[in-house]
Order: C-alpha cells, then structure tokens, then sequence
C-alpha cells in the first residue's frame, strides 16, 4: 500500500512536510485546515510554537521535551516565576519577525547616520586646522 505524505509546504524549509497524509485527506493531522481537524488544536503551554489537539494535550505534556524541560526547570530550588517580569508591567511579547527587521532596519538607519556625522566632524576639524 502507498503511503502518502503530507501536501504542507513549510516555507522555512523550502519544502514539503514529510509526515504521512491522514487517510482520505491531503495532509497529516498537524497541517489539517481547521474545519477538518478531528478537535480544537490549542498551543502546547511548553512551547507555543507548536500545537496539539486539546484532547492529546495532558499525553503530549508527558512526552513533550519543550514542557518537560519547562517543568524540570521549575522544579530547581532557585526558581522564581516571572521573577524578572516586572511589577504590575505587562510582559512583552517576543518580536515578530516584521518587527524584529523594523528594528535592525533602525539602528542599521542610525549607524549610518552616525558615520556621516563623524565625516562631517572630520572635515570640519580639517577646516579648522588647514585656516588657524
């Protein structure tokens, strides 16, 4: 019997997902388009870049490294939640990728605005020091 493998193209990857198609679709259980997913897919609490479905997540917490490394981690004697979270502050989101390039485009922006300014100095100074 042939197997068929999953139709999701990842983009990062550059290609397609290796998993096998679940029967009578195109995709594996993880790429399902919403309305067709057998249940409500929620983020996985030890990494939310990643999902499961709602009913297999107390299974997944189980065999997930991501969670079993978050709850090793908050089974060390020097744990504090949230510790460096502030007081009363929300805690930021991390960037999005749009973000994060607004950011680099900004300082990328600022650096060069910096060396121009030192040319300017330089040439300056090699005015004053050429006329005094």
């Amino acid at each position: 019997a042939e197997r068929r493998r999953c139709t999701f193209y990842l983009e990062k990857k550059r290609r397609h997902c290796r998993f096998e198609a679940k029967a009578g679709y195109e995709f594996c259980g993880n790429h399902l388009p919403a309305g067709l997913a057998p249940g409500k897919r929620v983020p996985c609490p030890g990494n939310p870049n990643h999902d499961v479905l709602e009913s297999e997540l107390e299974a997944h917490l189980k065999r997930c490294p991501d969670a079993l490394l978050a709850v090793q981690r908050q089974r060390e004697p020097f744990f504090k939640l949230d510790i460096n979270g502030g007081e009363g502050e929300d805690v930021p989101l991390p960037l999005t990728d749009t973000e994060r390039l607004a950011i680099r485009r900004a300082a990328l922006a600022m650096q060069r605005e910096q060396e121009g300014m030192s040319k300017l100095i330089e040439k300056v100074e090699a005015v004053w020091e050429a006329t005094c």
